[in-house]
């Protein structure tokens, strides 16, 4: 997941393990340094993490170029291979890279839409939210839980969105707030639900969910 989890991510790695089988008889000239610190570098992030994510990829990458470069320096070729996945890595590269402009300028100014949901959030509860809801609005509510609270601590189950409600109202919020379209998370129900265990649809707008805890 960590290597594969987007089109962007896949071609980059694609490219390395094309790489390092085509040159694995030079493997081990490469500079000590890159081979201990990339395999210390995956090992220890294996053992810290508790979840993989592709948005950990930016730390590997450097290294991974590294790698690549370092592999065709010791024995430079060029075949169908090669010219096949650097083919996919460009075309993918230049894809994601406008799709990522597209969405930037198509999309509201984040701070903006979350300014205009305040009228439908109680500013007086605790609030289960997106992380990136922390950006301006923290200080306008007296206590805020990011949904990696919900995520980390909360037990696997079959219902995700119910155990999620129950989490939360055990730790005393009074509002949960989801973005289905940036921050879209496994746990979220299907959009428009109208109830959850201690908690109502209270607003819903195509892209964000507000629910209000009932008592």
């Amino acid at each position: 997941k960590l290597f594969f989890e987007s089109p962007e991510q896949a071609a980059l790695s694609v490219l390395l393990v094309f790489m390092m089988w085509h040159q694995r008889r030079f493997v081990r000239q490469l500079p000590v340094i890159l081979r201990v610190y990339s395999a210390v570098l995956v090992g220890s992030f294996w053992l810290i993490t508790k979840q993989g994510s592709g948005s950990y990829l930016p730390l590997f990458m450097p290294f991974m170029l590294c790698l690549i470069y370092e592999l065709y320096r010791l024995c430079p070729f060029v075949n169908l291979g090669l010219k096949v996945v650097l083919v996919l890595y460009f075309v993918i590269g230049l894809v994601g890279t406008g799709q990522l402009i597209h969405e930037n300028f198509s999309t509201e100014y984040l701070p903006v839409s979350y300014q205009k949901l305040r009228p439908y959030i109680p500013d007086n509860q605790t609030g289960l939210v997106p992380l990136t809801f922390f950006f301006n609005e923290y200080e306008q509510y007296p206590r805020l839980l990011a949904h990696e609270n919900a995520k980390h601590r909360a037990p696997p189950t079959n219902n995700p969105s119910a155990q999620m409600a129950t989490w939360a109202h055990q730790r005393g919020v009074g509002f949960m707030l989801m973005d289905y379209q940036y921050r879209p998370e496994e746990f979220y129900p299907k959009s428009g639900t109208p109830t959850l265990p201690f908690y109502r649809l209270t607003h819903f707008d195509g892209r964000f969910a507000v629910y209000i805890r009932h008592d």
